[in-house]
């Protein structure tokens, strides 16, 4: 129920995580109605950490499902510790959790440099930031606001965050079109190859070999052509397909004498 669904995004004062990282920026994005809204909860300093954690408790209490991008690792163990050095409990107990890492990773690991956030929005999405903050400064200027009290700087890490909150949104729907019409909506045969194997890891073989066949259409590399022949082989091998599968291994053997 997208309704029931939170997409969610900290900024925090450092990036490994540990007792001594605090989150001072909380971004939240939810649909109500027709529209998508977003709350972003600052920490103006340290003592504020518990009413920021009670309000966004409040907020939180409201729904099932959590979306975000490298929130398994980093952004939900890190609020749920800074909940529990509190004193507090986090209100979203045993959410389904949509962590879009792992998922994009599957899908573009093979044509893309890396799979972070920003590579994704630029490649993927073709969204381009400008004056953005980079992430790694983010801790820095929230430390420098706390010294100085002076809120500019701050000012760029809001935006960043909303940012990264409406590409969550834009990143579901794009991989929701693309899993379920791979061919009208991706010019890349390894997109169409990764989703084969997605169906190839479901034992769903029939829907496999169908997007490897498809895939294999496109212009690939060598070393591509021959690991979609050699998994198609397999697919279809375990369909019972064993002229099928024959035809591919003889491809395969032709090519690998060339």
């Amino acid at each position: 129920d997208i309704n029931k669904t939170i997409f969610l995004d900290t900024e925090t004062t450092g990036l490994a995580g540990g007792a001594g990282t605090y989150i001072f920026l909380v971004g939240v994005g939810y649909f109500e109605g027709n529209q998508f809204c977003v709350r972003q909860y600052f920490m103006r300093d340290y003592n504020e950490e518990r009413a920021l954690l009670s309000a966004l408790n409040d907020l939180l209490s409201n729904f099932k499902a959590v979306v975000t991008y490298n929130g398994k690792i980093f952004d939900l163990p890190l609020m749920e510790s800074r909940y529990i050095m509190s004193g507090m409990k986090m209100s979203l107990k045993n959410p389904y959790h949509f962590d879009l890492l792992y998922p994009a990773r599957r899908l573009w690991k093979r044509r893309l440099e890396s799979c972070s956030l920003s590579t994704v929005e630029r490649e993927i999405l073709k969204v381009i930031r400008d004056d953005d903050v980079p992430g790694y400064l983010i801790p820095e200027i929230y430390f420098r606001y706390l010294r100085t009290k002076d809120a500019r700087a701050i000012k760029q890490v809001f935006e960043h965050n909303l940012q990264d909150i409406l590409s969550l949104v834009a990143l579901v729907s794009r991989m929701c079109f693309l899993v379920e019409d791979p061919l009208n909506n991706t010019e890349y045969g390894m997109d169409i190859f990764s989703i084969g194997k997605m169906f190839d890891e479901e034992k769903r073989y029939e829907q496999s070999t169908h997007y490897y066949t498809e895939a294999l259409k496109h212009n690939l590399a060598e070393e591509e052509v021959l690991e979609i022949l050699r998994l198609s082989s397999f697919a279809y091998k375990r369909q019972g397909k064993w002229e099928e599968a024959e035809e591919i291994w003889k491809e395969i053997i032709e090519r690998s004498r060339e």
